[in-house]
């Protein structure tokens, strides 16, 4: 009766772990059908989907030619040139006339800022609208703020590396 009591066991939790996985699967398909909606691209917000293809034409123009990233935070998003070490913000506004707002194109000093070592970052729990620029080989940081009219100010490179080497 032992034997035949775990071999019940094993088979309810078997049986139970392929429910598991199967609803587990379910879910992610169903919900992947739901992120990737014709009404819906890319997963964006809704009222950010419609706008997306005027930014990419946008920045086009603005930015020049090479590898975009773009990078969204509430109703703005920065627009990336990476290969050319440029960047705009774009601003969407919630007036009748669905206004965005962009900034001054943004270029970076290349000696500090090497578009193969260059991270752009936004902060995860900042609401705020600033754009991190980071150097992965040297550590140097940079902040920078859209501001009312289209600028964009920045706090000056600082140099992590020197705070980060072993003590000795």
């Amino acid at each position: 009766m032992n034997k035949s009591g775990n071999s019940r066991g094993t088979a309810r939790q078997a049986l139970m772990l392929l429910g598991v996985v199967f609803a587990f699967g379910f879910g992610l398909a169903g919900g992947g059908l739901l992120f990737l909606s014709p009404g819906n691209p890319h997963g964006a917000d809704s009222s950010l989907s419609q706008f997306l293809p005027t930014v990419a034409a946008q920045s086009a123009g603005a930015l020049g030619d090479g590898e975009f990233a773009f990078l969204a935070n509430r109703k703005q998003i920065w627009a990336i040139n990476k290969s050319a070490g440029r960047f705009a913000g774009y601003h969407f506004r919630e007036d009748e006339e669905r206004t965005i707002e962009r900034t001054k194109v943004v270029t970076l000093d290349q000696k500090i800022f090497p578009p193969a070592d260059t991270i752009y970052m936004l902060s995860d729990r900042n609401l705020t609208e600033v754009i991190w620029i980071c150097n992965k080989r040297t550590g140097d940081v940079q902040l920078w703020s859209p501001r009312i009219g289209g600028d964009v100010t920045s706090e000056k490179p600082l140099s992590t590396m020197q705070d980060l080497l072993p003590a000795k």
